[in-house]
């Protein structure tokens, strides 16, 4: 893939072109051409490289209105999905007594899952200063669940349709197996999917929804969380939000204006040390 930022994509029947000019005539669009120009890069990686998830930064106190949730939602809807199908639906919660209920679950299943206790902080390299950024973060979920229930509201995304068990799907695998016996032999009869595929497959078609949602609100400076702690007790949050049978919750996503405007991006380890070509060269944590 081309490391060059100014190349512009060559479609089907199309002859190469010049790359953009680094700034365009007045009333020039990235509509116009397709490609960002240098300036236009910049803001998408900054938007991109600072997007955090925020907790402490959560202005609790500040009002959001239904229109920017709904327009975030909007561009949300154009991110790509298993068939294009948008088995979604997006619960946004105001209602205060809701949010304290979800809030409780919450706190509780953290309390329930934690114990009340600081795990071990974790250390990079044996770098103090890692592990006190790592307490740093301990310190802002505990604050989180502690303070959930005065976020201005939440977002719950749901994934529509059946969520199948693995005996259900591995039964229905099997029987297409020996259907399929029938025709090309593939070498895979009788196999039973991995448990990986069943779940991954299900959710995977919201997430990439859920984090396009997320960078909306960063855009608008607003910020937001992706937490599941909350589905170790799933049913009791379902029972709040009174869903129906074939509804499930993908993760919850309390929202706020940021009390922060600048974020910069984040300490990570080297990409050298998070990259292999062909096989696995890596370290299992």
């Amino acid at each position: 893939m081309s490391t060059d930022t100014n190349a512009r994509l060559v479609l089907p029947g199309e002859e190469p072109s010049s790359p953009p000019a680094v700034s365009r005539p007045p009333g020039g669009s990235i509509w116009d051409d397709g490609t960002p120009t240098p300036e236009e890069l910049d803001v998408t990686n900054w938007l991109l490289t600072t997007t955090r998830s925020n907790r402490k930064t959560l202005d609790m106190d500040r009002p959001v209105p239904l229109d920017v949730i709904e327009e975030c939602l909007e561009i949300s809807l154009q991110a790509p999905t298993a068939h294009n199908t948008q088995r979604w639906h997006w619960i946004v919660v105001d209602d205060r007594k809701k949010i304290e209920a979800i809030a409780d679950v919450y706190r509780r299943t953290w309390l329930q899952t934690t114990r009340g206790a600081k795990r071990p902080g974790r250390r990079f390299k044996a770098s103090t200063e890692s592990n006190a950024k790592y307490s740093k973060i301990e310190d802002s979920t505990q604050w989180f669940a502690d303070n959930m229930h005065r976020v201005p509201l939440m977002v719950v995304p749901c994934v529509t349709g059946v969520r199948y068990d693995d005996a259900m799907v591995g039964r229905q695998w099997v029987q297409a197996m020996e259907a399929a016996a029938r025709g090309p032999a593939t070498g895979l009869e009788g196999r039973v999917p991995s448990a990986l595929w069943i779940y991954s497959g299900f959710f995977a078609t919201i997430y990439p929804a859920v984090w396009q949602f997320q960078l909306a609100l960063r855009a608008r400076g607003l910020g937001s969380t992706l937490t599941v702690n909350h589905l170790a007790n799933e049913d009791l949050t379902a029972e709040i939000l009174e869903l129906p049978g074939g509804v499930t919750q993908a993760c919850l996503l309390p929202v706020a204006y940021t009390t922060k405007r600048t974020f910069k991006p984040a300490l990570r380890q080297p990409l050298a040390s998070k990259l292999s070509y062909n096989t696995f060269e890596g370290t299992r944590e």
